[in-house]
């Protein structure tokens, strides 16, 4: 069993370096790739939003959840529908998603920079971390919001870069 449980993550090692290593040198089709994968994921989730809400007994449903499953739907298809059009809506789909990934990027960096206040005035170790981390999430945020679609290629060249090297030490923690 031990055995078996190597070879697996040594062939989940290989599988992870060789794709990071496809994003990594060819990330205008990863980019697009995942801009495409991302966008109707979110349709998906529109639909399973929506359904979880038929299924919810009545006094328990939420409106926001059939509006927001509705509006998931909506932006999927119709981002989809553009992009399929020409490349100029798939820059558009691109352009959009790397704004939305600025924005959750820079609220997460307002949410680390809350629990260093708190990690700070309690004097915990590591405080300084998230404060860095904080400082260096605003930071990119920023690059997305000046340029998205430059900043949306970068990012799959360091996604394959990461994905890479954490295949590498999949392999090398397995043996």
């Amino acid at each position: 069993a031990r055995k078996r449980g190597i070879i697996g993550s040594v062939l989940a090692g290989i599988l992870m370096i060789a794709l990071g290593l496809v994003v990594a040198f060819s990330p205008l089709t990863a980019g697009i790739s995942l801009a495409y994968l991302i966008t109707g994921g979110l349709g998906l989730y529109g639909g399973m939003q929506t359904f979880s809400f038929f299924r919810t007994p009545r006094e328990q449903r939420s409106g926001l959840m059939l509006a927001n499953g509705i509006l998931l739907i909506f932006f999927s298809l119709f981002t989809l529908f553009s992009a399929l059009q020409s490349i100029y809506g798939t820059l558009a789909m691109i352009s959009s998603l790397s704004s939305v990934i600025a924005f959750f990027t820079i609220l997460g960096s307002v949410a680390r920079f809350s629990a260093y206040i708190d990690t700070r005035d309690q004097q915990l170790p590591g405080s300084g971390f998230m404060l860095a981390s904080s400082i260096l999430n605003i930071i990119l945020g920023g690059f997305l919001l000046i340029n998205p679609i430059v900043s949306w290629f970068s990012l799959s060249i360091v996604w394959g870069i990461y994905l890479s090297v954490s295949g590498l030490s999949l392999m090398i923690e397995s043996l």
